[in-house]
């Protein structure tokens, strides 16, 4: 099993999304980062489509995780993420 420590985990999500993962709007700033919690998804809400978001980046605002954490982690990472929509 691959894991994703903090660090990793806190540079993908918290330092853009916020440390709950509501997004840009949470931390005060009206556009940037869309909200992981609640059930929209920009660019399609299956797991697969997380993970190739992740992995691949979006609209150069993102940046592309894969070749920076390898494909185990951006799995692991984009599980994460999806389970943030589904409680």
């Amino acid at each position: 099993l691959h894991r994703v420590d903090r660090r990793q985990r806190q540079m993908c999500i918290r330092d853009s999304h916020g440390a709950e993962g509501k997004g840009s709007a949470e931390m005060g700033i009206p556009l940037g980062a869309p909200n992981l919690t609640d059930n929209v998804w920009l660019y399609g809400g299956s797991p697969r489509a997380v993970e190739t978001s992740i992995a691949n980046g979006r609209a150069g605002v993102m940046p592309a995780w894969d070749k920076i954490l390898g494909e185990q982690k951006v799995h692991v990472i984009s599980a994460y993420v999806y389970s943030l929509s589904q409680k």
